[in-house]
């Protein structure tokens, strides 16, 4: 038996948005993360993953994902995501985990010893 599970698509905050953003309900995950691939089958995500009630769509060997909404229900079976950057320090191109940086604002790093790092990839 499947749990039905409630879903509000995530908008970003620069979109002008009037209305709430509607809760939509689904007969489980499967269901769905099978809405949310025909709704964005334009853009080939490898994976989904989960960041507490977020799931995300990951693409590019992790290095770029987006967040597509947060639900009430039970993702455990999604894997935890762990934000990767790829970051040109010193001429060469380093693959940083989210333990090392502190804050990423666009292509900017500020690493957890304070450094900052210009136009890396996230």
């Amino acid at each position: 038996m499947t749990t039905a599970i409630k879903f509000r698509q995530h908008i970003p905050s620069f979109v002008d948005v009037r209305e709430p953003v509607p809760v939509e309900e689904f007969d489980g995950l499967q269901s769905l993360l099978g809405n949310l691939k025909k709704a964005f089958g334009e853009h080939v995500f490898s994976h989904w993953a989960r960041d507490g009630n977020a799931i995300l769509g990951v693409w590019d060997d992790g290095l770029h994902w987006w967040v597509m909404g947060f639900t009430d229900g039970d993702i455990s079976a999604l894997p935890v995501w762990r934000p990767h950057y790829l970051a040109l320090i010193d001429g060469v191109e380093t693959r940083l985990t989210g333990e090392q940086v502190k804050s990423s604002c666009g292509a900017w790093l500020t690493l957890q010893d304070g450094s900052v790092v210009l136009n890396a990839s996230k």
